[in-house]
């Protein structure tokens, strides 16, 4: 039997006013941890959606790929053979990108051919 997961409400309220769990208090999942949890669930996707509304609501999660190309240590070592790169990066995620042969096709890293 599945249990049942924790709702969470479409327009979620940030509230500070967090309760500290106390030694006498029960382990009881209903009336202690639960309101707990959802409170920090709540809490988290306000907070999430906030973040995301920060610029209007425009923010898109950012291609793994992209920022791996982007950033300027990447590739700080590497040079190229002469050869014309043809951006040919057909892979959605950075681990295939890594692996894939044509996404780095004519390097040469610290002087070692690929």
């Amino acid at each position: 039997m599945s249990r049942p997961n924790y709702p969470i409400p479409e327009d979620p309220v940030y509230d500070p006013n967090i309760e500290q769990l106390e030694d006498q208090d029960p382990a009881s999942a209903t009336q202690t941890f639960n309101p707990l949890i959802q409170r920090l669930i709540i809490n988290t996707h306000a907070a999430r959606k906030a973040a995301t509304n920060i610029d209007g609501g425009s923010f898109v999660e950012p291609d793994p790929v992209e920022g791996h190309n982007s950033n300027e240590f990447s590739h700080a070592n590497m040079t190229v053979d002469g050869a014309s790169i043809v951006l040919n990066d057909r892979t959605a995620t950075l681990e295939e990108h890594m692996a894939d042969e044509i996404a780095h096709g004519n390097i040469i890293l610290d002087g070692n051919q690929k």
